[in-house]
């Protein structure tokens, strides 16, 4: 299952059903598609700062967020890619 990297960190707040909801979003996304739905320039480990407003500031929507090179914006999808394996 998908982790989100939050839930490493020691914290002192409580984190409900929502990061449930999350980790299973993301492992169902790439269930059908074979990949990430957020994908930071350089990986998700490398560029953490590009990763945490790819999913904080994600628009209403959008169901996976990609970029391509350092300098550029965000490519948001709002449906899965033609290449998914669910029929």
């Amino acid at each position: 299952m998908y982790e989100r990297a939050v839930l490493r960190k020691p914290q002192k707040k409580a984190y409900g059903v929502t990061v449930d909801l999350w980790s299973i979003g993301v492992t169902f996304y790439q269930a059908a598609t074979g990949r990430l739905p957020f994908i930071p320039f350089g990986g998700p480990r490398k560029n953490k700062e590009m990763m945490y407003k790819i999913t904080t500031q994600k628009p209403e929507g959008a169901i996976a967020g990609v970029q391509h090179r350092d300098d550029e914006s965000i490519e948001w999808s709002y449906e899965l890619p033609i290449s998914c394996r669910l029929s």
